[in-house]
């Protein structure tokens, strides 16, 4: 997972990270958990961020499913 590209997709939308903690259901903390790799995100968590951030399918195989 690429989180840098991630956080850069979360900042493009001019999105909080209470915006994203609050679209996916869980608290500030333990979305930070995940940007810094220290817990993973579950399958309908991507789901989520991938409506929220209208990501196109090259920006969700750059962000979820390349090494980084």
């Amino acid at each position: 997972m690429n989180r840098a590209e991630l956080r850069a997709a979360i900042a493009r939308k001019g999105l909080l990270m209470k915006d994203i903690s609050e679209a996916l259901g869980v608290s500030p903390t333990t979305l930070y958990y995940k940007l810094i790799g220290r817990t993973e995100f579950k399958e309908s968590e991507i789901r989520t961020l991938v409506k929220v951030l209208a990501l196109t399918p090259d920006e969700v195989n750059l962000i979820f499913w390349d090494e980084a």
